[in-house]
């Protein structure tokens, strides 16, 4: 199990289908990884001073993490 305590970060990015082909080939190797996602493009960023609202494609980073035991075998996949 990852927890907090435990988990190091391998990878990070806003790239959604490379995140998946990292995330599929970890499976593969069998080491267990957690991916948490942010939104980077809040409604702060959103609007203008003058109150209007743009229209600005969202944007996520996506995290990846892995058991500290497993980094090295991990990053092997990247």
């Amino acid at each position: 199990m990852i927890t907090i305590f435990n988990r190091k970060k391998l990878a990070q990015m806003t790239d959604y289908d490379q995140i998946q082909k990292i995330g599929d080939r970890l499976k593969n190797m069998g080491i267990e990884y957690y991916i948490s996602q942010k939104n980077l493009s809040s409604d702060v960023n959103r609007r203008a001073y003058t109150g209007i609202t743009q229209n600005i494609p969202e944007v996520i980073e996506y995290t990846i993490y892995v058991s500290g035991s497993d980094q090295e075998r991990a990053e092997s996949c990247l």
